[in-house]
């Protein structure tokens, strides 16, 4: 293996692992209210203009110097800029939009919660239903076993009165025991 190849091959590691810091250290920042700004070759007001950023805008910051930051625009291009006339809060359109879909979003997720509601609402009124007829049915069972019991009491009454009344009437009567069995003869 070559020599030179290892510090290449380490040189090359060290890059995919901690990137360029400009890429790293590079702050999303939008421009403010003014419709659009130059960006400039060097921080410079006299310096050339080499493109320009649209209100509204992310911008990513690359560095800062003193008044100035370098920027990179959505579409590429780089250059310096006045640094007041960008600002950390996204555009109020943006910000409006966001809040219209959030709002829309919690329209359709409070209707989604009414039906569910009036959902839950009709099992209420069945379970509230269900559960009186539950107890008429329960009443109605006592009332049944309590009419069975009176009707055993009555049985067991009859057959004890029965059994007294017939000790009371076969008491006049002896039973002999028979000696022996007779025989007809013819």
């Amino acid at each position: 293996m070559p020599r030179y190849l290892f510090p290449l091959l380490a040189a090359v590691g060290i890059w995919i692992i901690f990137p360029s810091q400009s890429t790293a250290a590079a702050k999303i920042m939008y421009v403010s209210t003014v419709h659009v700004i130059n960006m400039r070759t060097d921080p410079d007001m006299k310096s050339r203009i080499v493109g320009q950023a649209r209100s509204g805008e992310p911008i990513a910051v690359i560095s800062q110097q003193g008044g100035w930051c370098y920027i990179r625009t959505p579409q590429g291009e780089e250059g310096w800029v006045v640094r007041s006339l960008l600002t950390d809060k996204k555009p109020l359109a943006e910000q409006l939009q966001a809040l219209s879909q959030k709002a829309e979003e919690q329209g359709r997720l409070i209707e989604q919660l009414k039906e569910e509601n009036s959902s839950l609402k009709k099992y209420v009124h069945l379970f509230e239903l269900t559960e009186a007829e539950l107890k008429q049915v329960r009443n109605k069972n006592l009332r049944l076993k309590n009419r069975q019991d009176q009707i055993w009491a009555a049985i067991g009454a009859g057959i004890l009165l029965f059994g007294w009344l017939l000790g009371l009437i076969t008491r006049g009567f002896s039973w002999r025991r028979r000696s022996g069995y007779r025989y007809l003869i013819d």
